[in-house]
């Protein structure tokens, strides 16, 4: 979960990135990017994101991946951590990626050997 503070093109905002779950090939294969939503998807490393997005987004993506590794959810303002969610750890009943929302944009990020979703 990520604040944004306002610009002038835009108002303030609270970007929510939801982890996908990790991807086998053949559900790889079944990805069909719907027109004028996505342009493409990538899957790469994590040290190839800060080449590939702006700062901000960089650091929102380690930050959800240093997230999902030590099962916590990131709280962000403007990409930065904004310190501890309640107690910081995850339910066992927490379903990543259970189709409760979707992002507006999308980053998919290699895990080897299966690919995570993001």
């Amino acid at each position: 979960m990520d604040w944004v503070p306002s610009r002038p093109e835009r108002p303030e905002g609270l970007i929510i990135v939801y982890d996908g779950g990790v991807l086998s090939d053949s559900e790889i294969t079944e990805i069909v990017l719907s027109d004028g939503e996505l342009a493409s998807f990538a899957f790469v490393a994590r040290d190839e994101v800060a080449g590939l997005v702006t700062p901000l987004l960089a650091r929102r993506v380690a930050s959800c991946l240093d997230a999902v590794a030590a099962g916590t959810v990131a709280a962000l303002e403007n990409g930065s951590p904004a310190g501890p969610v309640s107690s910081g750890k995850l339910e066992e009943t927490a379903s990543p990626g259970d189709g409760l929302g979707a992002p507006l944009s999308t980053l998919f990020m290699r895990s080897e050997p299966a690919h995570r979703a993001w």
